[in-house]
């Protein structure tokens, strides 16, 4: 038979192929991945990915610009920002909405983390220095 204790194999070692980050819950993916854009990274533990996409439209015989959006499971040792390009993977669910975990940063955001140092803010605290 399997096993079926009551923690759900949660506390098990990392199964062989899978995801796992230091001090991250280890997690098997499977199906698809997708290369996005983290548009908000203000949930703990979590961001959301956006991704362009083309659909045939056969009634005005074009093509339409979309993008999708999901949320993704975002690993301490990742730390996915706003702005940086990531690779999801699917996963099994991990909440009502959640079943995607980021695996890889494939390019960091300078632009915006340069930007949030030239706010107001961080210039009051220089001038005060």
């Amino acid at each position: 038979m399997g096993d079926h204790g009551k923690t759900g194999g949660a506390h098990k070692a990392a199964p062989k192929g899978a995801f796992g980050v230091a001090g991250a819950l280890a997690v098997r993916t499977r199906g698809k991945f997708f290369e996005g854009t983290v548009v908000s990274d203000k949930m703990h533990g979590s961001v959301i990915v956006e991704w362009p996409r083309v659909v045939w439209v056969p009634k005005y015989n074009r093509f339409k610009r979309l993008s999708s959006r999901v949320k993704a499971r975002n690993p301490e040792g990742l730390g996915a920002r706003s702005g940086d390009t990531v690779r999801i993977e699917e996963t099994r669910k991990l909440s009502k909405t959640m079943n995607f975990i980021v695996t890889a940063v494939i390019k960091r955001a300078e632009h915006v983390r340069a930007a949030a140092a030239a706010t107001p803010a961080a210039a009051k605290k220089k001038e005060g220095a």
